[in-house]
């Protein structure tokens, strides 16, 4: 049989309390990293685009309204899709990237109708009726609702 001095005693008490301290500092601080995780995703800010859009009808016409919204609303859909977009990427890219995402294939179908009306807005000086202008704002609020929906 072993037999241990007792300062050989004191030290081996000593190391096993450090060692559960350190196991449950450890515990601990992994437990906070993933409530972390989880407080980000549930805390996004909702998407509010649609009164952006409507104050911008107001003040500057639908034809603005439209080229100034579309692209607000395709990178805040892209950063909720934690899409790895670049800075430069166009209205086009950003679409094409968000349509081969796991979307709802109603919310693809209105993504792309408001693109088609956003293209001869924003590139041929096209000037969109009343009924285009509230089309688009009714996809848009269907789309905010939707990601809020999502989010929330």
């Amino acid at each position: 049989m072993v037999t241990l001095s007792s300062e050989a005693m004191l030290w081996l008490t000593i190391d096993a309390m450090l060692l559960t301290a350190f196991g449950i500092l450890l515990l601990r601080f992994l437990k906070k990293l993933r409530g972390r995780k989880r407080v980000k995703r549930k805390n996004l800010p909702r998407i509010r685009i649609t009164s952006r859009f409507e104050e911008s009808l107001r003040s500057h016409g639908g034809r603005q309204a439209i080229a100034e919204t579309l692209p607000m609303l395709l990178e805040a859909v892209a950063s909720r899709s934690d899409l790895s977009t670049l800075r430069s990427s166009t209205s086009k890219e950003l679409l094409l990237a968000i349509t081969k995402q796991n979307l709802p294939e109603n919310a693809k179908k209105v993504l792309d109708e408001m693109y088609r009306l956003y293209e001869p807005t924003r590139f041929w000086n096209h000037s969109p009726d009343p009924k285009e202008t509230s089309s688009f704002g009714r996809g848009l609020q269907a789309i905010e609702e939707l990601l809020n929906k999502v989010e929330g």
